[in-house]
């Protein structure tokens, strides 16, 4: 009889240690990516307005309770064009939260921030585009980048911390007005 029990409380013993590791260590990386036609790093003129994607890109297949990314930009570059954020319903919500942050890492500048609650099921390195938004850019020349901030995304179940990264997107700007650069959701 003590056998028997001391198995049972073994085998119990594995089975809940093996799912408390699996439930702390989800296997999926998320890459919160901003692009301009697909890319990381374009050269625009002074007047022009840029489309901004934001994107997260899963490495493997993973459920979210939450993801939250705070968008930075410079706003001596760069002007929000009203009524440009769009968010995919599925995914969450999107909002202009502060103006004029003065801080070390972001200089003085613009927040957008875009938060989701909803359990979401990402496929394998499917990308997934969350929003968008377009800035109208006032800066004469230089560079400038439109940074991700404040990132993160939750397990679920377990309400873990996801393993993030990121992708920023720089910009050059150049002269007088030629372009407006847009992205097509696919």
């Amino acid at each position: 009889m003590k056998k028997t029990i001391t198995a049972i409380f073994v085998i119990c013993f594995v089975l809940l240690t093996a799912t408390t590791a699996f439930a702390a260590s989800p296997d999926c990386i998320i890459t919160y990516d901003l692009s301009s036609e697909g890319s990381h790093d374009i050269s625009v003129n002074n007047g022009d307005i840029i489309t901004v994607a934001y994107t997260i890109v899963p490495s493997a297949r993973c459920r979210t309770l939450t993801t939250q990314n705070e968008i930075v930009y410079d706003h001596e570059f760069f002007e929000l064009v009203p009524d440009s954020i769009k968010v995919d319903a599925e995914y969450g919500s999107a909002f202009q939260t502060a103006h004029n942050i003065d801080s070390a890492d972001s200089g003085n500048a613009h927040i957008i921030q875009f938060n989701s609650t909803a359990t979401v099921t990402f496929l394998q390195s499917e990308p997934v585009t969350i929003g968008t938004f377009q800035l109208k850019v006032i800066g004469a020349s230089g560079s400038s980048a439109i940074k991700n901030t404040a990132f993160f995304a939750t397990a679920a179940p377990s309400g873990e911390i996801v393993e993030s990264l990121y992708q920023d997107l720089m910009v050059t700007v150049h002269g007088s007005p030629e372009h407006v650069h847009t992205v097509v959701k696919q």
